[in-house]
């Protein structure tokens, strides 16, 4: 496999893994909502859901640090096609707890 077949592919799938994460997380929000609404539509104490809302809730946040590392994973490979002159297509600028990762559109 050339370098530029290569580079195609990890592009189609890293967009399709962010994609996928991105709706994964959507899903995961929308679980802690729904876990916190049955607790006062039940009108439960609000001690007996709080065990299973703070899972979900750290479920949550893990899913929201593996998308950070995913995103600096997509930086370095960005950086990688650079190096290696292979051309790939990203957004002009990308931001990342405020740092600036400025990516070519070859």
């Amino acid at each position: 496999m050339n370098p530029e077949i290569a580079g195609m592919r990890i592009s189609r799938s890293i967009r399709s893994v962010e994609d996928g994460m991105d709706e994964l997380i959507a899903l995961s929000g929308e679980l802690l909502a729904e876990v916190a609404r049955a607790r006062v539509a039940t009108e439960n104490e609000a001690h007996e859901g709080q065990r299973p809302l703070t899972r979900v809730a750290n479920m949550h946040k893990s899913l929201m640090e593996a998308r950070s590392e995913l995103v600096r994973a997509h930086s370095d490979l960005s950086k990688l096609a650079v190096r290696m002159d292979i051309p790939y297509q990203c957004p002009k600028h990308a931001m990342l707890d405020g740092d600036d990762v400025e990516r070519a559109v070859a």
